[in-house]
Formats: structure tokens, sequence, C-alpha cells
């Protein structure tokens, strides 16, 4: 994924979570998370101060941390 533009079609135009993007990508959760570090990195997307919680098929929350939520930064 080389620029905004494709990333934009893989994830979408909206707010994503690491989970999402590793389906999106077709990965695990882990190398979708080390995918998402490196593009941050490259300021392709950007965390935002926002967070998803953990739930079950149901719509009931579970333990865990909540997930980090990402977008793709503005711009081309």
């Amino acid at each position: 994924m080389a620029t905004k533009t494709e990333l934009r079609k893989t994830v979408g135009r909206g707010k994503f979570t690491s989970v999402e993007a590793a389906e999106a990508f077709g990965v695990s959760r882990a190398t979708a998370r080390a995918k998402l570090r490196a593009l941050a990195a490259d300021g392709l997307i950007e965390p935002l101060d926002e967070t998803r919680k953990v739930l079950d098929a149901e719509g009931e929350a579970q333990r865990g941390r909540p997930r980090q939520v990402f977008r793709v930064t503005k711009g081309k």
C-alpha cells in the first residue's frame, strides 16, 4: 500500500480498528498492528483519541482493553 487512496479503498473512508484492518488486509491481527504502526510512522494514518469496546456476537461488552480507533489522514 503506497498511497492514501489505495489505503482508503482497502479500509474505507471512515474510522477503523486494527481488527477491521486485519480483515481488510487479509492478515492476522498482529501483522495488521505492525502494518498500522508503519503507516502511522509514514503519516498515512493517525490514531484518534477514541476507543471502541470489545463486544461479543450479541453486542454485550466483554472484558479486555478497548480497541484503538484510526483513520486515514486528510489530503492526498
